[in-house]
Parts: structure tokens; C-alpha cells; sequence
């Protein structure tokens, strides 16, 4: 399969062209300010921020100070219209993975 490159400034003319005799060029434009404007802002649409939790063993938070609090540091994704979300770590070593189950032998026990 052949990488086919654009142009993006043609293909903005090329849209300009097609869509002047329907009367829909201001539309474009507007949109096209929109779209520039928002990205001209992207560090204010998706941005982390560290976020650190002291749970005990059962998951709820607790005091920094107490005896059985854990230190958790985690980052949360916040947006630009308020959402927010954490982003938890996972890592899986493969020896920490189960061992695969042979299915057949399995079967063949219960035969």
C-alpha cells in the first residue's frame, strides 16, 4: 500500500474552491478559526497534574499521618471543560503472569 502525502494548504484551497459557488466559504472560514484557535490553546484542552492518595489496605483514603496509610502518587488527566481522570499504573512483568492452561491435558482429567 502506497503513503499518499497531503497537502494541507491545497487541500484547504482545493475546499475553498469547491465550496464558494454554493455560498458556504464564511462557513468554512468560521470553522477553520474555530479549529485554529482551540488548537493554538492545546495545552489548555489536555493537561496532567500529580495527584497523591494515602489509603490503607482496604482502599480508603486516609490521613498522611496515620499508621496505616499508603502513599500513592498518581497523575490525573484534566480538560479543558472540566473533566478529570486518573490514570492508574499497571505493570506486568511476565513472570507475574499465570501460566497458560493446557487446555487439552485439562480435559483429558475429566474424561
Amino acid at each position: 500500500m502506497a503513503l499518499v502525502r497531503c497537502n494541507p494548504v491545497r487541500e484547504v484551497a482545493r475546499l475553498l474552491l469547491r465550496l464558494q459557488p454554493a455560498g458556504r466559504v464564511d462557513i468554512l472560514e468560521t470553522h477553520l478559526g474555530i479549529l485554529a484557535e482551540v488548537l493554538g490553546k492545546a495545552e489548555h484542552q489536555l493537561w496532567a497534574e500529580p495527584i497523591t492518595l494515602f489509603l490503607d489496605a482496604m482502599n480508603i483514603v486516609r490521613d498522611e499521618h496515620e499508621a496505616s496509610a499508603r502513599r500513592i502518587d498518581l497523575m490525573e488527566l484534566r480538560g479543558g471543560k472540566g473533566q478529570r481522570m486518573v490514570m492508574l499504573p499497571l505493570v506486568l512483568a511476565p513472570d507475574q503472569l499465570p501460566a497458560q492452561v493446557d487446555f487439552l491435558t485439562a480435559v483429558q482429567r475429566y474424561l
